[in-house]
């Protein structure tokens, strides 16, 4: 009887046990189900253009001030379609006069607070509660968009953002370069790893450096409103004038904030970012000295032409080859570097044996570069191609991992 007891007692155990498993099974594959398709919906609909979601934007933004230490969030737009192409997030201490540019990736994506999430969907806003910056355009109206960018950094990044400029994708394109930094975050377990980073381009400096008093300084900022939209009125702008003659352009200070590649999407390190960013705000100490490129690994990847900036990235023209006989992988490859912004002109499969290691041919020295955040193991290597491609991949086995 004892044993038939036990017995029973066991059985009811690993039922209860089978099913608990199975309902966070089926609860987890609900929620990946979940994610996938608020993706996959806005991907075909876009952004609701009578969504309430200016109440937000009512709450969050009042009078912008002029502060003695100013958060400039500069957002690079393309005029036809007023999508965003790039950020920048500009320090100016009015004391130090120092200068410090953040890069943000477009390819960011997190989470909002559950708090932003609920007053979104009170204010009847669609966006999902898991953002991709390169996505704004399409969770949020015209009217909205830019102010959101800004409540969206200011919740996730716990930062003060004094006020946004928009400006052209050809002016930023004029204004910056990028180049590729090897950077250890700091922390309890550090992670080194490569970031692209915006820098102010030579052409543009020298503009800057012939601004050798206020009449020059103030000229410089009227003529640069005329084409960009500020949430600072130009008489605000203006009060920054004697704070700029006392700054050293050249001691312009650069940075990224940190994460990592996943997918395609790039996975921020929201508390030490969100540590970097402070640190910078709170400094005291005027930059004496240009920023330590060497010590920093800062590497340009690009000339002031604007060879390897994000339109460049979008123009490179790229062919997938399958090395790997493993089915769908050149498929698999092809959408995710497309949702990036590169053209993949042609996938194929690769008949002259398979690799084990990935490769990437490319026509000139110095493109590409980019492309080792989906393959970090590849192989890079000037080669001849077919006219047309600037870049073609084989894919290794090691693709597939």
């Amino acid at each position: 009887m004892n044993k038939k007891k036990k017995k029973s007692a066991a059985s009811i155990f690993i039922r209860n046990f089978v099913r608990s498993v199975v309902l966070i099974l089926v609860l987890s594959a609900c929620g990946y189900g979940s994610y996938k398709i608020t993706f996959l919906y806005y991907d075909k609909v876009g952004a609701p253009k009578d969504n309430k979601a200016a109440k937000i934007v009512k709450e969050y933004f009042g009078d912008v001030k002029v502060e003695d230490i100013s958060k400039n969030l500069i957002l690079s737009v393309e005029p036809e379609s007023g999508q965003i192409k790039s950020m920048v997030l500009e320090i100016f201490n009015k004391s130090t006069s120092n200068f410090d540019y953040i890069t943000i990736p477009m390819k960011t994506q997190f989470t909002l607070s559950n708090e932003l999430y609920q007053k979104l969907f009170q204010a009847g806003c669609e966006a999902p509660q898991i953002i991709r910056l390169s996505k704004a355009d399409e969770y949020f109206s015209e009217e909205t968009l830019y102010q959101y960018m800004v409540i969206l950094l200011e919740d996730y990044f716990g930062i003060d953002i004094s006020y946004y400029t928009v400006v052209p994708q050809q002016t930023f394109r004029e204004m910056f370069k990028k180049e590729e930094r090897t950077i250890t975050t700091e922390g309890e377990q550090p992670v080194t790893g490569q970031y692209s980073v915006y820098c102010l381009k030579n052409n543009y400096l020298e503009k800057v450096r012939q601004l050798n008093d206020a009449d020059a300084w103030e000229k410089f900022i009227k003529e640069s409103y005329e084409t960009c939209e500020s949430s600072l009125p130009l008489k605000g702008k203006l009060e920054y004038v004697e704070s700029y003659l006392n700054g050293n352009i050249d001691c312009a200070y650069f940075h990224s904030i940190y994460g990592q590649m996943k997918n395609g999407y790039f996975e921020a390190d929201k508390e030490n970012s969100a540590k970097m960013i402070q640190e910078l705000v709170n400094n005291t100490v005027p930059y004496s000295a240009p920023q330590n490129t060497e010590s920093s690994n800062l590497k340009p990847s690009s000339s002031d032409s604007g060879a390897g900036d994000e339109v460049n990235i979008e123009n490179l023209v790229v062919e997938i080859l399958n090395t790997s006989k493993i089915t769908g992988l050149a498929a698999s490859y092809k959408q995710k570097l497309t949702e990036a912004g590169y053209q993949v002109a042609s996938i194929g499969n690769y008949t002259q044996g398979t690799l084990t290691q990935s490769k990437i041919i490319v026509k000139d020295q110095g493109v590409g570069q980019t492309l080792l955040n989906y393959f970090p193991n590849a192989q890079v290597e000037v080669g001849t191609l077919k006219t047309g491609i600037d870049v073609q991949i084989l894919l290794g086995t090691d693709a597939a991992q």
